[in-house]
């Protein structure tokens, strides 16, 4: 693991936000993916107006902090059997910022409040407890000196789950 900024930035995300189920992080492709489980069936014209909302508020936001808007997909997955939605929000790392992300939070609460699932468990997000799991992460990254560099987390019930896969 080279690159400690992406690896802060997945910890950060995965530890302050409840609304976001769970986080992909692709060391190896520089890339970060944010799942949202929304209860029911999203229609087709809201999920593009999202979409096309999102876009433009990164940009607009990205913009105005003079930074440089890397690759964004958000991409919605419905699964009719268990009444859910998947809603996905990929990300290159090196462009993206923890104010990004509090945009999209901002934007994910604003379009689907009532309809987002997410862990009703307290999690403790001081730094010293965030710089204490990233060095457990690394800690275990190198004592098992495995080659792969993507990591997937999840919460339940207030803890945070972290593989490595």
């Amino acid at each position: 693991m080279q690159d400690n900024a992406g690896l802060d930035l997945f910890i950060s995300v995965l530890l302050r936000h409840p609304e976001f189920n769970a986080v992909k992080y692709n060391a190896a492709k520089g890339e970060i993916k944010i799942e949202v489980a929304l209860q029911g069936e999203i229609e087709v014209d809201k999920q593009e107006l999202f979409i096309a909302e999102a876009q433009k508020c990164v940009a607009l936001f990205n913009k105005l902090s003079s930074l440089e808007t890397g690759n964004i997909r958000i991409t919605f997955k419905e699964y009719k059997k268990s009444d859910l939605t998947f809603l996905s929000y990929q990300r290159d790392v090196e462009s993206l910022s923890e104010e990004e992300v509090e945009l999209f939070a901002g934007l994910l609460q604003k379009s689907f409040h009532a309809l987002i699932i997410k862990d009703s468990g307290k999690i403790i997000a001081e730094d010293g407890f965030k710089e204490q799991i990233k060095e457990n992460l690394l800690y275990k990254i190198n004592r098992a000196k495995t080659s792969t560099s993507k990591f997937l987390a999840y919460r339940d019930h207030g803890r945070v789950l972290v593989f490595n896969k």
